[in-house]
């Protein structure tokens, strides 16, 4: 191994189902997966890695509101870097009326 090589770090790769990036191709540079934030509408939806492809907790977001009524998974997701935490990519995400 070179010093080249430790420099590498490991990513995660593989398909999503479920949630906004349902069928889309992603990468994660940590072991657990990926949260994926909607800054627009401040909201966020988790995606668990299987060892194959990220699977989404839920198909609607989680609320990004710190309060004590929040959800605690998706801020312990960001902060235990187990997570990489991604932008959603393409903007705001049409809620239904």
């Amino acid at each position: 191994m070179t010093d080249e090589d430790a420099d590498v770090a490991e990513t995660f790769t593989g398909h999503c189902v479920g949630g906004p990036l349902d069928g889309e191709e992603a990468t994660s540079r940590f072991p657990r997966g990926l949260l994926v934030v909607n800054r627009p509408t401040d909201s966020a939806w988790v995606y668990d890695w299987d060892g194959e492809r990220f699977v989404a907790r839920a198909d609607e977001p989680d609320e990004l509101v710190d309060d004590e009524t929040a959800d605690k998974n998706r801020w312990r997701a960001a902060l235990e870097n187990n997570y990489d935490v991604i932008a959603l990519p393409g903007g705001e995400v049409e809620e239904d009326e």
